[in-house]
């Protein structure tokens, strides 16, 4: 597996993954094909910011065929901590790609930025999510809170102390 930056090419899979009502159940509303449009742009926007906020990867395995996607988004009220989501298509479900991905996603945080945190929010009934977040766990420190309905675990490297 490996990850890539969002690019113009990747249009046609960004809108599928986000208006795919089965892949958004537990995300949010779908995107409408004109909202899709738009939600690229402003991800292609970001990627290409110097300042960045957010960013947009591709994850891929190793025949280059996209799996999902991954994001960055810098936490706008602690400016240690940054949040990272993970959109994956139907057929990378359930194969553990979501729990090895996330776990590399929040080493490469913690060893190449001055991020200290990394949040990643669960919705309660997504189980497969919350066992995922919840092994992850196992390898950093984790504080959990229940916001709603989801769940949020602040991932912080663990210390020698």
């Amino acid at each position: 597996m490996q990850s890539r930056l969002l690019v113009p090419s990747d249009h046609a899979f960004y809108a599928e993954l986000y208006s795919d009502h089965a892949i958004m159940r537990h995300i949010g509303t779908p995107l409408t094909a004109e909202l899709a449009e738009r939600s690229f742009r402003q991800a292609l926007k970001h990627n290409a910011a110097t300042d960045w906020q957010r960013l947009f990867y591709v994850i891929e395995d190793k025949a280059r065929f996209r799996l999902g996607l991954l994001g960055f988004t810098q936490d706008a009220d602690d400016e240690t901590a940054i949040e990272l989501g993970i959109l994956l298509c139907k057929e990378a479900q359930g194969k553990g790609l979501s729990t090895s991905t996330i776990k590399a996603g929040i080493e490469k945080v913690f060893e190449t930025s001055i991020f200290q945190k990394v949040r990643l929010e669960v919705h309660r009934e997504n189980m497969a999510a919350v066992a995922m977040a919840q092994s992850i766990a196992r390898k950093f420190y984790s504080e959990q809170t229940i916001n709603n309905n989801q769940f949020c675990f602040n991932y912080q490297p663990l210390t020698s102390d």
